[in-house]
């Protein structure tokens, strides 16, 4: 879990957040209010889910690029993907959508 709690840390990031926040990545999908894309509420939410998904989910390993891994986890009805790459034995964050 402490892992986790450092790999949070990079969601407070603004470009980490800009990134898993554009429209391509569907989170409208699942978030408390989807017609208003800022509502704080909807970033609480998605932090939720990506702490659910890094305690709960299923690893994937990038075959072209092996240091780059992907945790996935089924949330009511979609997948939702989260994808970082270790370093100095932390989960760094870059990404997270849901499909």
């Amino acid at each position: 879990a402490d892992m986790i709690t450092q790999s949070m840390k990079d969601l407070d990031h603004p470009n980490v957040k800009l990134h898993i926040m554009q429209a391509k990545h569907k989170w409208s999908n699942i978030v408390p209010n989807p017609n208003e894309p800022n509502d704080p509420r909807n970033w609480d939410f998605i932090k939720r889910i990506i702490r659910i998904v890094l305690l709960y989910g299923q690893t994937t390993t990038n075959y072209r690029d092996p240091d780059q891994e992907t945790y996935f986890y089924s949330y009511s009805g979609y997948i939702i993907d989260v994808v970082g790459r270790w370093i100095d034995g932390i989960f760094r964050i870059s990404d997270a959508w849901v499909r």
